[in-house]
C-alpha cells in the first residue's frame, strides 16, 4: 500500500515539474543598471507594455515621432527624485546595424524649476552621489556594474553597438541621469537607460 502512495506522489512531482517547464516563457533576461524612474517600466519595453504597466490608454497620453522614435508624454505633473514637472517616455523602434528594437530607452522630466544648481543639489541627495559637472551639463553614473566589466557571451555584440552608438560612446555606465539646458534655455533632467535597452534587446535575440 504504501509503495502504491509513493508511486503516486512521485508521479504528481513529475506531472508539476512537466507543467512547470511548459509555462517557461523563455530564457530569463537579467537587467543592468537601474531602473527607470516610474517603478513601473522596465528598459526595453514597447510602447504597449509600457501603456498596460502604468494603466493607460493612447488616449490618455500625447504621442509624437521623429524617425525611428517615438515620444509619449504623461498628463499633468509628476514628481521624479524628489522633483516635479512634465513627464514623456522615449521608444527607440531600431537601432544599430543589425536593427534591434530597442523599445524604452529613456525617461525626460521637465521640470518646473529652472535653476540647474538647485535641481542639482536634490539629484545629488536622491541619487546618493555629487554629479560629475561639465559647463551646463551634469551626469551621474547610476549604476556600480560597468559594461566594460561584462563577461557574457554576449558582451562582444553589446560593446559594439554602444561604441557605435553617438550617444553613449563615452559612457561605461548602464543607466545614467543627464541634468542639462534646452535648446529653448529650460532645465532637462533625462533618466538615459540606452545602454541597458541595447542589452535587453541583445539577450532576447541570442535567445
Amino acid at each position: 500500500m504504501k509503495q502504491r502512495v509513493w508511486s503516486f506522489v512521485l508521479a504528481v512531482i513529475m506531472l508539476a515539474g512537466l507543467l512547470g517547464g511548459c509555462g517557461n516563457k523563455g530564457p530569463k533576461i537579467k537587467e543592468y543598471g537601474q531602473k527607470p524612474p516610474l517603478e513601473q517600466l522596465a528598459w526595453g519595453m514597447s510602447q504597449e507594455e509600457a501603456l498596460k504597466a502604468l494603466k493607460l490608454t493612447e488616449e490618455d497620453v500625447t504621442i509624437s515621432g521623429r524617425e525611428h522614435v517615438n515620444n509619449m508624454s504623461l498628463e499633468g505633473d509628476m514628481e521624479l527624485s524628489g522633483i516635479t514637472g512634465k513627464v514623456s517616455i522615449q521608444f527607440l523602434e531600431s537601432a544599430g546595424d543589425e536593427e534591434l528594437e530597442l523599445g524604452l530607452y529613456s525617461v525626460t522630466l521637465s521640470p518646473n524649476e529652472q535653476d540647474l544648481d538647485a535641481i542639482a543639489a536634490i539629484l545629488n541627495e536622491k541619487l546618493g552621489s555629487q554629479g560629475q559637472k561639465n559647463g551646463e551639463t551634469t551626469i551621474w553614473s547610476t549604476d556600480a556594474e560597468k559594461i566594460s566589466g561584462l563577461t557574457e557571451t554576449w558582451k562582444d555584440s553589446l560593446k559594439d553597438q554602444v561604441d557605435k552608438d553617438g550617444e553613449i560612446e563615452d559612457k561605461d555606465s548602464f543607466t545614467n541621469v543627464i541634468l542639462s539646458k534646452t535648446a529653448k534655455d529650460k532645465s532637462r533632467v533625462v533618466y538615459f537607460g540606452k545602454a541597458s535597452a541595447y542589452s535587453v534587446a541583445l539577450q532576447k535575440q541570442a535567445g
